[in-house]
């Protein structure tokens, strides 16, 4: 089972910091605490699904016992806000509800300086879970989007300044075309990522619907893998060795033709190349 205190490339920053001595560990009330309203997470407000918020509590309770048990491995990171007895969390919003329902009164976060500004803190928290890969595809399109409104620049420009290749960006901007089953899949978190949701939208609503109700029972987000099986058993097949069916085809012209050369029918199926043949022995036969 996965480590629930598992600690991201910003933890680990964090930590190595805290060792060197260019950040503190401080005890902050849980009440003076709040999370960031920009999230890229959306498992525990109102836009999540019932089963996304099933899941984000089940999570929570697991961690809140992992913690009653051997205490907190790794500190939160929080912002200072105008108000220096107000933090907002960057980093561990898990950590600290599951404080909350061990009923633990503080918990200790490593606190950001007033100057890093409100971007850079959404940039942090996007970078946390990108690196937990515990963002659905919806939420993570929502912070790109979030971070992209707030950039000056073009869309190269916010691509080069985030160290993201320019294609990545160009597809989870180009989501926002998603419209029927394609937009359900997508808001309900089921569609595993950009490449998924374009492929998707190019199959049938009888396919779509399939997977989508497949996904949702299996709670299992759909895979690239599963469109194109989709894809390629939607393809007609190709009918057996190129078959030309005489008797389907132009029967009373082929049976005329044999008629004439002194010949029966043959088979009602046959090869193109076969057809041939019989025909040029039968003419040659009948010269």
């Amino acid at each position: 089972m996965t480590d629930p205190q598992s600690t991201s490339v910003l933890d680990r920053l964090a930590a190595k910091a805290i060792r060197e001595g260019v950040m503190d560990v401080r005890r902050v009330p849980i009440d003076a605490i709040a999370p960031n309203p920009k999230q890229p997470r959306r498992s525990f407000t109102d836009e999540a699904t019932p089963e996304e918020r099933r899941a984000a509590n089940e999570h929570v309770a697991f961690l809140a016992a992992s913690i009653r048990q051997i205490g907190l491995q790794q500190p939160i990171i929080v912002h200072a806000t105008e108000d220096p007895q107000r933090f907002t969390i960057v980093d561990g919003e898990c950590r600290w509800r599951a404080h909350g329902v061990a009923q633990l009164p503080a918990i200790n976060a490593v606190v950001l300086p007033p100057d890093v500004s409100p971007l850079d803190v959404l940039m942090r928290a996007l970078s946390a879970n990108i690196h937990r890969r515990n963002l659905s595809l919806r939420e993570e399109y929502t912070a790109i989007v979030s971070l992209r409104a707030d950039f000056q620049g073009q869309d190269a420009d916010f691509a080069s300044h985030y160290g993201w290749p320019p294609s990545k960006l160009s597809k989870m901007l180009g989501l926002r075309k998603l419209s029927g089953i394609a937009l359900d899949a997508f808001n309900e978190g089921l569609l595993e990522s950009p490449e998924t949701a374009n492929q998707f939208k190019s199959l049938s609503p009888t396919t779509q619907q399939r997977l989508l109700a497949d996904a949702r029972s299996s709670r299992v987000a759909i895979s690239r893998g599963a469109v194109e099986r989709a894809m390629k058993a939607a393809k007609k097949p190709k009918s057996a060795a190129h078959g030309y069916a005489l008797g389907t085809l132009a029967p009373p012209l082929a049976e005329a033709l044999f008629s004439a050369l002194g010949a029966d029918l043959p088979q009602p199926k046959v090869a193109r190349s076969q057809l041939r043949v019989l025909l040029e022995a039968r003419i040659t036969a009948a010269s």
